[in-house]
């Protein structure tokens, strides 16, 4: 019964990595066009 609580959290974290690895990648991005086109 501990094995799935313990893979859900594993997803979740690996989720929310994803997530976080994502937001920088589109703010990077939203730097790049600001300097662009300043």
């Amino acid at each position: 019964m501990w094995a799935i609580p313990a893979a859900c959290s594993k997803m979740n974290t690996l989720h929310r990595v994803q997530l976080s690895v994502q937001a920088v990648a589109v703010l990077r991005e939203a730097e790049k066009l600001k300097r662009g086109v300043v």
